[in-house]
């Protein structure tokens, strides 16, 4: 794993893997919404959401609130390992407890208090 986008607002996703992988994140509005990541290693690369550019190195976990007809990006350096198996859900979940950034959105998304 080498990229985990975690979107609030969105009605579903879907993606292409190939050498520059991409999807479309569907917002709840209507909205879709591209990103994309370019990398050869994993651990470089570009990350473009909605034509915001990221730095790959810098943080491969990126919530994406696509709430009040906008598009909100969020770039977090959180160690993959921990993401790495099934359910994903739980495994953020278990993220968040040492990322309060990660529990807030993730609560957000529940529309938990």
């Amino acid at each position: 794993m080498f990229l985990v986008l975690v979107a609030d607002g969105s009605a579903g996703g879907a993606m292409t893997a190939s050498a520059n992988t991409r999807g479309m994140l569907h917002a709840a509005d209507g909205r879709e919404v591209p990103w994309s990541c370019a990398t050869r290693d994993g651990a470089s690369g570009t990350v473009t959401v909605a034509g915001q550019q990221f730095d790959l190195g810098q943080g491969a976990v990126f919530l994406v609130s696509l709430k009040g007809n906008q598009t909100k990006v969020e770039q977090l350096a959180v160690d993959l390992s921990r993401l790495q198996g099934d359910p994903v859900e739980e495994k953020l979940d278990a993220v968040g407890e040492s990322e309060p950034r990660v529990k807030a959105f993730l609560k957000e998304c529940r529309g938990e208090k």
